[in-house]
């Protein structure tokens, strides 16, 4: 059987943020796509980092302790998702990318600074760009993640960005990998 490679569940039609992009519309851009984060890139097209829901919140802590409660339809009796921690701050990324519950009007009046410029993505962003090739394994890019705690990866070829993988990727592709392996 050939081992999977990054290639077959990578997402090729990557979201990136440029690095001049004010906070508010990254926080808008995030939730409206329904996505956790997103490679930051310079003039060139070039990954320079990633800003997640995570760097939003590190930046703009009051953010976590204001969202909106999510109502009952969220509750441990009706979505199977389990009860709703009442801390601030827990369940953040579930919150943040529930769409009735924040908006990017909403996130907007985080980020009014009296220096607009210094709110950008490029300020928040994580550095380091953790990135692999297309051809690399599926055991290895999961080794590679769990090694360094992340959820996403991008992916490379030379400077340039091709596509982007996350963990929700990789679970989507464990039931074939497991039926794969599995003798009839």
């Amino acid at each position: 059987m050939p081992v999977p490679t990054v290639e077959e569940i990578m997402q090729r039609d990557v979201i990136s943020v440029p690095q001049a992009m004010p906070v508010a519309a990254v926080a808008e851009l995030l939730t409206r796509n329904h996505i956790s984060g997103a490679p930051v890139v310079d003039a060139a097209g070039r990954p320079v980092g990633v800003v997640s829901l995570f760097d939003l919140a590190a930046r703009r802590p009051q953010l976590v302790a204001q969202v909106p409660r999510p109502d009952d339809r969220y509750s441990s009796e009706g979505s199977g998702r389990g009860p709703v921690d009442e801390g601030a701050g827990k369940g953040f990324y579930w919150e943040m990318t529930d769409d009735r519950n924040v908006t990017g009007d909403y996130l907007a009046g985080f980020y009014d600074d009296d220096e607009p410029e210094a709110d950008t993505a490029a300020s928040i962003m994580t550095r380091t760009v953790h990135a692999v090739a297309a051809e690399t394994s599926l055991p290895a890019l999961i080794e590679d993640m769990l090694r360094l705690r992340i959820h996403r990866m991008l992916v490379t070829s030379g400077d340039s960005l091709v596509g982007i993988v996350s963990t929700t990727d990789v679970m989507r592709a464990v039931p074939g990998l497991l039926k794969a392996a599995v003798p009839a």
